[in-house]
C-alpha cells in the first residue's frame, strides 16, 4: 500500500528544490547574458552562448487586420486539458 502522506511530503521537498534551482538558473543566465560574450571558459566546462530571436504572432494585431473580434475567435476555441496542476498547502505545526 502506498503511503500518500509520504508522497505528498516528498513532492513538496522536490518541488521546493526544483523551484530554488530554477531561480538560481535564471539568475546565472542573466549574469551570463550581461557579460555580452559568446564563450566562457571554466575549469570543469566551457559555455558557448548563442542568442536567438523569435517572432510570435500577435493575436490582437491579426484580429484587427482581419476585422475579426476576439469574441468571434473565442467562440471557435475548444477547451483541452494540458497538464495536471498540483497545489501545495504547507502544514504548520500546531
Amino acid at each position: 500500500m502506498t503511503n500518500t502522506a509520504s508522497i505528498a511530503d516528498r513532492y513538496l521537498a522536490i518541488k521546493a528544490a526544483a523551484d530554488a534551482a530554477e531561480a538560481a538558473l535564471k539568475e546565472i543566465k542573466a549574469e551570463i547574458n550581461a557579460l555580452g560574450t559568446d564563450k566562457i571558459e571554466g575549469t570543469t566546462c566551457d559555455l558557448v552562448i548563442s542568442l536567438r530571436a523569435s517572432k510570435a504572432l500577435s493575436e490582437v494585431l491579426l484580429l484587427e487586420r482581419l476585422g475579426v473580434t476576439l469574441a468571434q475567435v473565442n467562440a471557435c476555441k475548444a477547451e483541452s486539458t494540458i497538464s495536471t496542476v498540483i497545489n501545495v498547502k504547507v502544514k504548520t505545526p500546531a
